[in-house]
């Protein structure tokens, strides 16, 4: 009831459904109420979730409030270069056309193609590599990038363009057999469309629609056994598992900051600066009902495992101070709206898992991407 008090505030404050007090109020308001109302064999939620959870709702919430209180939303005032955009455009284009073939010939080699696909992104398999340079990979981040400006500015004459950013984004998908990768490519494109004013309630529900659809079909695809598949289960596992598995998981001593800052360790491991390994970023299974497994534990998970309850605050606020932040400055500037409609997707699936710090450097790509084509200048370049 809390939380349905303080998202109604959030929205006559902001006016809109995807400012961050909205977010975070209405998609743990709507997990709780479905853990009661699904049919389901998972266990009991108990103290820790309730506790964390409450945590971080209030203190993102007030963080986010403050951010976008104090934060200014002068207009952007550097316009895009052309050039430095063509650049990155083809890039991003020839990047995601090398690696999507590439990947789908070597599949081809397996009896599982799905299932190969899956393995060969994920990289569990030392056996399973691409032969494309691991360079492209990085190039390939833009691809989303260049189709959200593109989004934006969508008018009579960029629909090809869009529609063809937006098929290489579903191979970008297709490729991987992310869920998560889909879901971006799906809600950034609505929250810009919802601000430009260029989507309505109807049309929106029927995106959710496709993409519960879509998840549904994706998860199919992903799995050999598919004749007890039931829907139903298929949602409590995957929206309501994880808010279990944060209540059950034996707490192991991984070390400080170690699934927090992943990012850095990994960084100092890879340049020879430090020895120590960084976490995986695929977690262990923990059991959640009589016979159901998952490894999927909320994006709680790796602030209380590295700092405990004190974790929990100050990451809230930290999460909050930066999606207030953008959010604020989205309403005048562009790359401002691609970060946060990037941000918006982080809180919506907070469900799910912790995903700005586990994928910090290609959160870190999207930024330099999407700031590049705005403010850096080459002497002689024509904007």
């Amino acid at each position: 009831m809390a939380f349905l008090i303080l998202l109604m505030i959030g929205y006559f404050k902001t006016k809109s459904i995807f400012s961050p007090e909205v977010l975070v109020t209405g998609t743990w308001s709507l997990i709780i109420i479905l853990y009661y109302i699904l049919p389901h064999n998972l266990y009991s939620i108990n103290g820790r979730f309730i506790e964390c959870i409450l945590l971080w709702v209030v203190f993102f919430y007030i963080s986010s409030s403050v951010a976008y209180a104090i934060t200014g939303s002068g207009k952007l005032v550097c316009e895009k270069s052309q050039s430095i955009y063509r650049y990155e455009t083809v890039f991003a284009v020839l990047a995601t056309v090398l690696i999507a073939v590439d990947c789908i010939r070597l599949a081809f080699t397996s009896d599982y193609f799905f299932l190969y696909l899956r393995s060969l992104n994920t990289g569990l398999d030392e056996n399973i590599q691409s032969d494309v340079s691991p360079l492209w990979g990085y190039f390939r981040s833009a691809m989303i990038v260049v189709y959200l400006i593109e989004l934006m500015e969508l008018r009579a004459g960029n629909k090809r363009k869009v529609i063809l950013f937006f098929i290489l984004n579903l191979l970008t998908c297709f490729i991987t057999m992310a869920k998560s990768q889909l879901f971006t490519v799906i809600f950034t494109s609505v929250v810009i469309l919802h601000r430009k004013k260029k989507i309505s309630v109807k049309q929106l529900l029927t995106v959710t629609a496709i993409c519960f659809a879509l998840f549904v079909v994706m998860q199919l695809l992903r799995s050999n056994d598919v004749t007890d598949f039931s829907v139903l289960e298929f949602l409590a596992i995957y929206i309501l598992s994880g808010t279990v598995a944060f209540d059950h998981f034996e707490p192991l001593d991984m070390g400080t900051g170690s699934n927090v800052f992943r990012f850095f360790i990994a960084l100092l491991n890879r340049l020879g600066l430090s020895n120590i390994s960084a976490n995986a970023t695929i977690l262990d299974y923990t059991t959640v009902g009589p016979d159901s497994i998952t490894n999927v534990y909320t994006l709680l998970f790796p602030y209380f495992m590295d700092y405990g309850y004190v974790g929990i605050i100050v990451f809230s606020i930290v999460n909050g101070l930066l999606c207030g932040y953008f959010f604020k400055k989205s309403k005048n500037s562009e790359p401002a709206l691609v970060l946060y409609s990037m941000l918006a997707f982080t809180i919506v699936f907070g469900f799910f898992g912790e995903i700005l710090f586990a994928n910090l450097s290609t959160f870190l790509q999207y930024a330099i991407y999407a700031y590049i084509p705005y403010y850096l200048k080459f002497k002689g370049v024509k904007r």
